[in-house]
This record gives C-alpha cells, structure tokens and sequence, in this order.
C-alpha cells in the first residue's frame, strides 16, 4: 500500500502526514495515559477499573481534541505548512476513535486473544490501505491518508467492539484511577522518554 500511494502522492503529502503524525504519536500517549498497560498488568482487575479507564480516555480524548483544534493553527505557522492545521483538525475524530478502541483492545490482550487483535489488524489495513489508494487514484492527494487513517481507525473500533463482551457501565472512580496509575503512570513517563527520544 505505501509503495502504490508513494508512487500516487507528492511527497509534501506525506511530509504533512508525517508532521501531523508526531502530534498524534504524541496524543496518543497522552489519551492513553498507561490505562491500557494497567489493565493487561493488574492482577485483581474489577469493573470500575475498566469503567474508569474507559471514561479516563475518552475525557482525555476529548481535552487532547480541544487543544489541537486551538493550537493546529499556531502549529502549522510554526512549521511553515498551512495545510498542517486542517489536516490536524481533519484528525480529531481519530483521536477519538483511538480512546474508543483502546480499553477494548486491552482486554483482549489480557484474555490472550491474539486471534482477535490479527484479525482486527489485518481488515483495518486492508480496508484502509484499499480505501486510501482508491482516493490517491481520484485525485484526493494528501486526503487520501487521512482518510486512509479514519478508515483504518473506524474498521479497527468495530472489529475490536464485536470480538470484545465488555460494555462501558459510564462510571468513574477516583481509587479506581489511582490503582490503575501507580503502574500506568510509570509507563506512560517511559513512552513519553521514548517519544521524546524519537
């Protein structure tokens, strides 16, 4: 897939994406916040650790899309790239999708369920990497990634919302939060220490 869109696209299109994606790399460990990790490592799990990991990552979804819909527009005069800041805004709804999956996702590592997270990894990019060369070749230049992203984020929420029992019950706790960040929070200064090294 990218050997076909880097012989559709322009290279400036994947320089934007490529800007745009340390953003996002950088969201990303934020929204996660090392709930996930927390929830794959803890011994005695119970509902309101995942009710609150859940509603935690959706409210840092929600803040993280805020601040990028503020300052996308600072960034992008930054970096000399004006179309930096409607491809950020373009990916606010990724953001969310991710904070949709994430718990989702890590309860199927914690139940083993490789099976489930291959076959999640393999429709998202196959679907994503079709739809994404299907733009390229109408012409959508560097919308043909984001949209390729959208595609690839929605397909991969879905498939993880069907192989995955666990329903949100819309709680939060603040024992629940601390439990889950004693680990958590140590793995997230350590991606943050990776991100930073990359």
């Amino acid at each position: 897939v990218f050997f076909v869109l880097a012989r559709l696209l322009e290279p400036t299109d994947f320089g934007v994406i490529a800007l745009a994606g340390v953003l996002l790399a950088f969201a990303e460990v934020l929204i996660e916040a090392g709930f996930a990790d927390a929830l794959v490592q803890r011994q005695d799990l119970q509902a309101i650790h995942i009710d609150t990991a859940f509603s935690s990552q959706l409210a840092l979804a929600g803040l993280y899309s805020v601040l990028l819909f503020v300052f996308a527009p600072f960034m992008a005069i930054f970096l000399g790239e004006p179309r930096l800041k409607i491809v950020l805004w373009a990916f606010i709804p990724y953001l969310v999708l991710l904070a949709l999956g994430s718990v989702q996702q890590a309860l199927l590592k914690r139940q083993l369920a490789y099976k489930s997270l291959a076959f999640r990894a393999s429709v998202a990019n196959i679907t994503g990497g079709l739809v994404g060369i299907a733009c390229a070749f109408s012409g959508l230049g560097v919308w043909s990634l984001v949209i390729q992203q959208w595609v690839f984020a929605g397909i991969g929420v879905a498939v993880l919302w069907r192989s995955s029992v666990w329903r949100p019950q819309w709680q939060w706790q603040w024992q629940a939060c601390r439990d889950l960040l004693q680990f958590g929070g140590v793995m997230t200064f350590s991606k943050l220490l990776d991100f930073a090294y990359n």
